[in-house]
């Protein structure tokens, strides 16, 4: 401390004013002062090896740093400046300096700006402190430099400095003891101990002696405990953080000890010789002190033994040892039972009206078996204090929902949803996240616990949470399910704890956490990082819905491991026995499930394209009716194949690799008068090409005019919309190669485009890639993604009328050989064979009407016209471009480079997406 003497008489005893009228002798000593240099000026500062931090005064700053200006120093509310006295220290905020000591260098240094006293010493020169953050990064510094032979260097003979470096260099050699902190009474519940008995009271230390399994010497305060306790100093022993300290009630009547009560301090001691338990902790005391005493067994930590039982065969046992220590440690992170919840003071809920008009409903009726089950549970509500007892305007009924023979209550806030002003925070897209976990080989998970009661919802806001039940009303205290706004609420608080560290060193999805990593030292560190965030913000994870360091876990619906993601077995299992839909609503269920995992399955769309088509006839449309026909009645064969071939497809997914932003990206692309197919591909290490996505979709009604868009202005929709709207976020600044089985589009650089073309072209200019061109036949991926399917070894390809689409020899070179791509190439969805295509033809109304008169050689009279529908007439338009080979009816159309092909025609009745 840095201490004044003013000028005049000392104030004090009449001893002490008689004896000197200066100050008393070895009262006041002098300071060890150094000058420094910081940003540019020297600053005389006090040599203070107890600061953890360096100031200067608020006076000192606006003199010779007047260029920053208050308003360019940082803030740091987080940061609390205690004096040794206990008082804390205003400060106006922070900035960094470079710093010279002792002739070195410190870049960076933060150096807080504190207030001036409201009454300075005008004779004082020191304008600072200079703390251990600048001593210890210097002595650092020369200690790498000159080793131990830096105290013999000229410049630390002075004995500040000498003093200073030795004791950081004391410090380095021989840490520490852990300093004794105050040992509190565990849990929230008062503890009843009877009158002439003695019993272990389970206690806590969050200083360090505590955190960690061991012996402590618990020495007692002096006062605090109530009437009738004593406890005595006593060595303890610390298990997983807690110790069980002696309490003895030697009065009358029975004593209460409340909650979180302090009853002395812990610190660590070294055992010299081994005592004989309580029998020799009893003599220590003294006979006299000893009563009759009744002893209770302490029960094992279920955490402890919880931990314990973790797997972690995938790690070393020394590793595994790391990982238990950690997690004991962090003890106080997991829930120990359903009523043990944090609560965080990082966030409170809010519920934004558009209008304040109460909600208020009746409470609906709940069966009479049921009474006690919900009595109780709100009961233990209440003692969570997760609710309270209401007195609010509004109210909403509770639903009784039964889980594991155990009751939930829901709240139904639909009415107070429709009212409410919606939270626009977004949830982050899974498959996108996902990608960041590339070469990670290590993965934890971590479930909270009863996430949403963890959060505390804005006082003025409690009533509007209120729910009628036959026992009262009550309203919540902390964030209940149900309410519109909570994911927003519960990812915002996410995203603020771990917002530096997401995508970084883990994953967040609301409750669901994901720590990843490349190495097991590097998970251990992250891992403890989250854990520590998760204490600070007073969160808690459920123990048994957490895995610790596995190179394979579930996520999301998701299989994670360092080879890819692939669909979870476990809701994937059920797929293979889902009976065939009864209902619109069972058959909008499994098309639910199966679009969640679209990715996995190549040419999702063009299967599941009946199905879709099914549930909007029978459910109807915005420009459509729903129909009064059941699904049985309009359940087809095809609806039939397509509902089999994707359960199969989700039960046999394949595992999708992980995108390497270094690498070169693989694009396949091919458009069929069915749809548009894409793939996105890497090389992998191994030298294999393994997919990272899948995309598809159906032609819509203006695209699937051949007259509109021709094959090669398909398959440049097709690259557009895969490289524009589907791979976009994988694709955008980095090099792709693009292989088309279509030629004219590897010219397109220098193809005559329309205004359409050109817009897409547009588009285009912002991605780097080059096109190469590929026979369908080995351009098998995006091929059958195009197309609708159906087995068959005979495929349809689109024939050549002229001259023109020949490749050219020097285009031959860049086309891959077959070996190498046939490893590469998964056949999804092959084509169709001639013979099925002549048989959708045929079933198809309009084209069947085409074909009658295109078989009779001549086209309809005046008289049938009048008979025929509007869809055949417009086909019949087209009479000049059909050609008929091999019972298929094909349409021709010429390309502007003098090029020509033949593709199938379809009708409007085919299956689209």
């Amino acid at each position: 401390m840095l201490s004044h003497i003013s000028d005049g008489d000392i104030t004090g005893s009449n001893s002490c004013n008689a004896q000197t009228s200066g100050p008393p002798p070895k009262l006041v000593g002098s300071c060890p002062k150094v000058t420094i240099n910081m940003g540019g000026v020297d600053v005389s500062c006090l040599l203070d090896t107890g600061s953890m931090v360096t100031t200067i005064t608020e006076s000192f700053f606006a003199k010779h740093f007047k260029n920053w200006g208050p308003e360019k120093l940082k803030a740091c509310h987080w940061l609390r400046l205690r004096a040794a006295n206990g008082l804390d220290i205003p400060y106006v905020g922070y900035l960094e300096l470079d710093c010279q000591v002792l002739g070195r260098q410190i870049p960076k240094r933060g150096v807080l700006v504190v207030r001036d006293p409201l009454e300075p010493s005008p004779n004082s020169e020191i304008c600072g402190v200079l703390g251990m953050n600048v001593i210890h990064e210097c002595y650092r510094e020369l200690f790498l430099e000159h080793g131990s032979a830096l105290f013999d260097l000229p410049l630390v003979q002075e004995d500040p400095w000498q003093q200073a470096l030795q004791r950081c260099h004391t410090a380095q050699l021989q840490p520490e003891a852990q300093v004794s902190g105050p040992v509190r009474v565990k849990g929230r519940r008062k503890i009843c101990i009877p009158a002439g008995t003695m019993k272990f009271v389970p206690t806590t230390c969050r200083k360090a002696p505590s955190a960690h399994t061991g012996t402590a010497l618990f020495e007692p305060l002096d006062a605090g405990l109530p009437h009738g306790l004593l406890s005595s100093p006593a060595l303890v022993q610390v298990v997983s953080g807690t110790a069980f300290i002696p309490i003895t009630n030697v009065g009358l009547t029975e004593a209460i000890l409340p909650p979180r009560s302090q009853l002395g301090t812990l610190c660590q001691v070294e055992i010299v010789s081994q005592s004989n338990g309580l029998t020799s902790l009893l003599e220590d005391l003294g006979e006299e002190k000893c009563v009759t005493m009744a002893t209770q067994s302490v029960e094992p930590n279920p955490l402890k033994t919880a931990i314990d039982a973790i797997d972690l065969s995938a790690l070393t046992v020394q590793d595994q040892d790391r990982v238990r220590a950690l997690l004991r440690d962090y003890h106080s992170v997991f829930s120990s039972h359903d009523g043990d919840l944090g609560c965080t003071s990082l966030i409170t809920h809010e519920i934004p009206l558009l209008d304040e008009t109460p909600v208020r409903q009746r409470y609906r009726r709940i069966p009479p078996s049921e009474y006690e089950s919900v009595k109780a549970h709100i009961q233990h509500l209440l003692e969570s204090q997760v609710i309270r007892e209401s007195c609010s305007p509004f109210a909403s009924p509770i639903v009784v929902v039964r889980k594991d023979s155990s009751i939930r209550l829901c709240v139904d806030y639909r009415l107070l949803n429709s009212r409410t002003r919606k939270d626009a925070f977004p949830l982050p897209r899974i498959e996108e996240s996902l990608d960041v976990l590339s070469g990670a080989c290590w993965f934890s998970t971590l479930d909270l616990a009863s996430v949403y009661n963890q959060v505390p919802v804005a006082e003025p806001d409690k009533k509007k949470t209120a729910f009628c039940t036959p026992f009262g009303l009550f309203e919540f205290n902390r964030m209940p399910f149900g309410l519109c706004n909570a994911p927003s609420t519960f990812q915002r608080l996410m995203e603020r704890m771990f917002g530096s560290q997401n995508h970084q060193s883990l994953l967040l999805y609301l409750d669901d956490v994901i720590v990843f990593s490349t190495t097991v030292d590097e998970h251990i560190q992250r891992l403890g990082a989250v854990l520590e965030t998760l204490r600070v913000q007073n969160l808690k994870a459920k123990l048994e819905k957490c895995c610790f360091l596995q190179t394979e876990v579930k996520y999301l619906g998701h299989v994670i491991s360092k080879d890819g993601v692939a669909t979870d077995p476990d809701k994937i299992s059920a797929v293979s026995n889902w009976q065939t839909p009864s209902s619109v609503a069972e058959l909008r269920s499994f098309l639910g499930f199966a679009s969640y995992y679209r990715r996995f399955v190549p040419g999702f769309a063009s299967l599941a394209a009946p199905l879709h088509q099914l549930v909007a006839e029978l459910a109807g449309t915005k420009h459509k009716r729903p129909s009064k026909r059941t699904l049985q009645d309009v359940w087809t064969e095809q609806c039939d194949n397509s509902f089999q071939e994707l359960k199969a497809r989700l039960v046999h997914s394949p595992v999708l690799a992980y995108a390497n932003f270094s690498q070169l990206f693989i694009l396949e692309v091919d458009a069929s008068h069915w749809g548009l197919g894409a793939v996105l591909s890497q090389q992998q290490a191994d030298g294999k090409v393994r997919p990272i996505a899948y995309a598809s979709r159906g032609l819509k009604s203006t695209e699937r005019n051949m007259s509109n868009y021709s094959s090669m202005k398909l398959e440049f929709l097709a690259l557009k919309w895969a490289m524009t709207e589907k791979f976009r976020e994988y694709l955008l600044g980095n090099k792709c190669v693009v292989f088309t089985d279509n030629n004219p589009l590897s010219h397109l650089t220098t193809a005559k485009l329309g205004a359409l073309e050109q817009r897409w072209a547009a588009q285009l200019s912002s991605f780097d890639f080059s096109i190469k061109y590929r026979p369908g036949r080995t351009n098998g991926n995006a091929d059958a993604l195009s197309r609708q399917c159906q087995p068959s070894e005979q495929t349809v390809s689109l024939e050549t009328l002229l001259p023109g689409t020949s490749l050219p020899d020097s285009l031959v070179q860049t086309v891959l050989p077959p070996q190498q791509v046939i490893q590469s190439m998964i056949s999804v969805l092959p084509s169709h064979s001639l013979a099925d295509l002549a048989t959708l033809q045929r079933d198809d109304p309009t084209i069947s009407g085409v074909l009658k008169f295109w078989r009779r050689g001549t086209g309809p009279t005046r008289q049938e016209r009048r008979d025929l529908p509007a869809a055949v007439l417009e086909m019949l338009r087209q009479w000049r471009k059909l050609v008929e080979k091999e019972g298929v009816l094909y349409r021709q159309i010429f390309q502007p480079d003098g090029g020509g092909t033949r593709v199938p025609i379809s009708g409007p009745s085919e299956s689209q997406e």
